[in-house]
């Protein structure tokens, strides 16, 4: 397969690289090094290339790098609405649960003894 053709299909290659080099080394240490190794001639070279496919968070990190500014300034307010989200659920859960009560319990104590002021 040519390397257009694996990108495409979510997959990298590091580069020419020899067997003993980057390439296998991070293969094997994400434990992702598939097959044996396929060599194939570029530009009069040889070289070994390791296929290691992309991570989800790989894959995102390239789709975001590719968008144009209007689409990034787009999906910035999306994501941001979504974290967002994310974080008013995980503090309702929080307060639902009890996990916010002590600290409840000593703001209003602070309140009480008249260490607050007045927004």
């Amino acid at each position: 397969m040519t390397e257009a053709l694996l990108n495409e299909l979510g997959w990298i290659c590091p580069g020419p690289e020899s067997s003993h080099s980057l390439g296998h080394d991070a293969g094997r240490r994400a434990g992702t090094h598939f097959g044996s190794d396929t060599t194939q001639s570029h530009d009069s070279l040889r070289f070994v290339a390791h296929w290691i496919p992309m991570s989800r968070v790989e894959q995102v990190e390239e789709a975001i790098q590719a968008l144009d500014p209007e689409e990034l300034a787009e999906f910035r307010a999306w994501f941001a609405e979504y974290d967002w989200g994310l974080w008013d659920q995980q503090l309702e859960r929080d307060a639902t649960t009890g996990r916010l009560d002590r600290l409840a319990d000593e703001a209003l104590r602070e309140h009480t003894a008249g260490n607050t002021a007045p927004l």
